[in-house]
């Protein structure tokens, strides 16, 4: 996901990283007890994996990733009028690379005046 972001923050695009919660606490981390140690363990996550991207940390409860679904590892894209434009229940980069692009031809378009309506679209990928 790095390397993606980094090719895609050029072309007008921000990635963003929710730190939720620990996937096995106690494997390595314990289940978060305090926002500092939340913290801390966001850190210690981008410093281990060497994350570039902005990491934000949800709030003990976990109430932007009960907002969004409670997947491990879901992904979304937000457009600039704050409307989910794709969401998946799985990260998986080859397929945001695929919607990225998209996103831009359809930027292209509208620069050209071609009319780009509304699109609703399912994708099952396995």
């Amino acid at each position: 996901m790095e390397a993606l972001a980094e090719e895609y923050r050029p072309k007008g695009f921000e990635f963003l990283f929710m730190f939720t919660r620990e996937a096995h606490p106690g494997e390595n981390f314990p289940r978060h007890t305090s926002m500092e140690q939340k913290l801390e363990h966001a850190r210690a996550f981008r410093d281990r994996l060497g994350v570039q991207r902005t990491i934000l940390v949800d709030d003990l409860e976990g109430a932007v990733h009960h907002a969004y679904g409670l997947l491990p590892d879901m992904c979304y894209m937000i457009g600039k009028r704050n409307r989910i434009l794709y969401r998946a229940d799985w990260t998986n980069a080859d397929t945001l690379r695929m919607i990225l692009d998209y996103q831009l031809i359809l930027a292209e378009q509208r620069q050209s005046n071609v009319k780009v309506g509304p699109n609703y679209c399912e994708f099952l990928g396995f």
